[in-house]
């Protein structure tokens, strides 16, 4: 094969050039899905309403406390995005770190509603009240999880399953917290049968969707 002249060859790479747009930093890039979560938020107020307790609690209890879920679940999907940038090293205790603290954060709420307001599920209604909980609150990660994945999956991420874990990790801390301002039985044979598992569940949702997303990684 005939090799091509230097300066024809550097003539060739100039006309294939072209500027390339750069990302936006993940902070930004993660903001929409407040979006996505304000939505879903006002969609389980006006089919279900909002929790009975409502007045118990009073304003600042009731929107405070999903809305440091949703920061928790937030900052996990930054990390996340992040992870998927090359060049952009995140040590894995800070990883390890931000997922303790959304289990905290899930636990702190969940014993300030205990606390606050302990209502619990009427006899007989446990196994159907945990059940539409678990449902829906799974439900309501889906749509945040597949964007949240969207997003990663236009970086390259060199630990696929870690990122699909942490999203599925945010997703179902938001619809918890979503969940939350409709959901009135604050006792933790409840909160763990159904909420927690929800998001248990959502992790294993988040891995089995990061196999699919990120299949072009590991080819």
């Amino acid at each position: 094969m005939e090799e091509m002249p230097f300066e024809k060859l550097k003539d060739r790479i100039e006309e294939d050039m072209a500027p390339v747009k750069s990302y936006a930093p993940p902070w930004r890039r993660a903001s929409f899905l407040f979006g996505i979560w304000s939505l879903l938020g006002a969609l389980v107020l006006l089919l279900f309403g909002l929790r009975q307790d409502a007045n118990a609690l009073g304003p600042w209890i009731l929107w405070l406390l999903p809305l440091v879920q949703l920061l928790s679940a937030y900052a996990l999907i930054i990390l996340s995005i992040r992870l998927t940038i090359p060049g952009s090293a995140v040590a894995t205790t800070i990883l390890v770190a931000l997922a303790l603290l959304g289990v905290a954060v899930h636990l702190a709420v969940s014993w300030i509603l205990v606390h606050l307001s302990p209502i619990g599920v009427e006899l007989g209604e446990d196994l159907r009240a945990s059940s539409v909980c678990l449902i829906i609150t799974l439900c309501l990660s889906i749509l945040p999880l597949v964007m949240a994945l969207t997003l990663c999956s236009r970086g390259f991420p060199s630990r696929p399953i870690v990122v699909g874990l942490a999203c599925g990790f945010a997703c179902g801390l938001s619809a918890e917290a979503i969940w939350r301002l409709h959901c009135p039985y604050n006792a933790w044979s409840h909160i763990l049968s159904s909420h927690t598992l929800a998001v248990l569940a959502a992790v294993l949702l988040g891995w089995i969707l990061s196999l699919i997303f990120f299949r072009r990684f590991s080819e």
